[in-house]
């Protein structure tokens, strides 16, 4: 392995990172997230600062698709962040204006801008003017410990997923749509104000502008809950309930046919068949 290759992150980092794709086999890495609030001493080399704009989800899938290539861990503030609602929901900033009306969404995700206000209003958020940055980046580079870790999984892990949330605890686990603010809402600020885990519905621009594919959902959970969650998923591992589900895995595909070349370079047949004839010639 190679110096650029190598994990830059704190061991702990590391070894979280390597226990979800253990456990899970995610296809993407995982994140960490770092809020820092203000008054708050950010360490020298963290992050950088970004020289370009995007929302939040896409700075997430910078990190969990582009770590071999780039391997920034990106530093964001404010001016950093062009969706309209991540701001207001990661604590840079009150949460109002047209985001909340909903005037800006009626008779496009919803009927009308009053059915787009109640699903908005209910988007978990940060505290207002709290934050003065966020860090974002791979678990695995990070070196200060993350507030939060999140990756991307297809359905049928959920169910792994859930039994190390639930292992302790047996509450069912509810999952609540908005509509808007998959990630940065339902996701990041979720996860940060509770000490729990939160699988959550990529919203539209998540899924279009965030490069979230059509079956990806997202966990978000507090760094708080994780050893918890991890080793109900190794108990839950214990009992016999294992991921992936043994004839989920795609099986060794067979043998190709073998042939036998009867004329060169035209005619070939399938190597039974000439062995077939063969058996025939001799009985004849």
């Amino acid at each position: 392995m190679s110096s650029f290759e190598k994990p830059r992150g704190s061991q702990e980092n590391i070894k979280h990172a390597r226990q979800i794709e253990e456990h899970l086999r995610i296809s993407t890495l995982p994140v960490g997230v770092k809020f820092y609030k203000k008054g708050e001493e950010i360490p020298d080399g963290v992050g950088e600062k970004p020289d370009f704009k995007g929302t939040f989800c896409q700075f997430v899938s910078h990190a969990r698709y582009e770590r071999c290539q780039i391997r920034k861990n990106y530093l964001l503030e404010r001016r950093h962040i062009t969706c309209p609602f991540a701001p207001g929901l990661l604590g840079f900033e009150e949460w109002t204006g047209h985001v909340v009306t909903g005037e800006h969404m009626g008779g496009v995700h919803f009927e009308n801008a009053e059915a787009a206000r109640k699903s908005l209003l209910g988007v978990p958020r940060v505290e207002p003017f709290t934050m003065q940055a966020v860090l974002v980046g791979p678990l695995y580079d990070l070196t200060v410990e993350p507030d939060i870790i999140m990756f991307a999984v297809v359905p049928g892990m959920t169910n792994k997923v859930l039994d190390g949330q639930m292992w302790n605890s047996g509450e069912p686990k509810h999952i609540v749509y908005y509509n808007v603010a998959g990630i940065c809402g339902s996701g990041a600020a979720q996860a940060y104000i509770n000490n729990d885990l939160f699988i959550s519905f990529p919203c539209h621009g998540g899924r279009r502008i965030g490069l979230f594919t059509d079956t990806e959902l997202l966990v978000a959970l507090n760094a708080g809950f994780f050893d918890e969650w991890v080793l109900g998923m190794e108990k839950s591992y214990a009992s016999g309930h294992s991921y992936p589900v043994g004839h989920m895995l795609r099986p060794n595909p067979p043998l190709p046919p073998h042939f036998k070349i009867v004329a060169w370079p035209d005619k070939i047949m399938p190597l039974g068949e000439w062995e077939r004839q063969q058996d025939e010639k001799r009985k004849a």
